[in-house]
């Protein structure tokens, strides 16, 4: 056998692997997507947590990215063990010095309007959410038809700049 065709065989054999457990790693991304979710619900509606990435898996839940001071690094511990299911907490945030001039809040508003209607399903279900902007903090009200697109329009206000915290307590799915 040739190393030409001994790598077309990995190759195969790894492809195949993924085929077969491809919905086993969905099914368990479901759940830990919508724990996910209700973890980034307690931080992000804490001023000062917009710039951490949240993810729970298997009951582990990891916060990666920067806060403001080493306050918030601190207190993202407490937030995560106060978290339903989390068993292990793994705090990975970093002390990042930003200091950048809030935008006005109807700014803040139109640019997350202007993100949202990029995206022609988020367009949609922006229709049926009344989202308001005060002092950089974001209230989302309103309901969606499941999990994946809440964690769509949190992923898209998230990035606007000047946003500083997310209320999402009565974003219901």
């Amino acid at each position: 056998m040739t190393s030409r065709q001994f790598r077309h065989l990995i190759t195969l054999s790894l492809a195949a692997s993924v085929l077969f457990w491809a919905p086993v790693v969905e099914a368990q991304s479901a759940a830990d997507a919508k724990r996910t979710i209700k973890a980034q619900r307690k931080y992000y509606k804490e001023p000062g947590y917009i710039g951490a990435e949240i993810r729970y898996m298997r009951g582990t839940l990891l916060v990666t990215g920067w806060v403001a001071t080493e306050a918030l690094v601190e207190k993202a511990t407490g937030i995560g063990e106060s978290v339903k299911g989390v068993k292990d907490m793994r705090n990975r945030l970093v002390v990042k010095d930003y200091d950048v001039a809030a935008p006005p809040d109807s700014e803040v508003l139109a640019k997350i309007d202007e993100r949202i209607d990029t995206d022609e399903d988020l367009a949609r279900v922006r229709r049926k959410l009344e989202i308001t902007v005060d002092g950089g903090g974001v209230t989302i009200v309103g309901k969606v038809s499941d999990y994946a697109q809440v964690a769509a329009i949190i992923r898209s206000v998230r990035k606007v700049p000047g946003v500083v915290s997310i209320n999402f307590d009565k974003f219901k799915w």
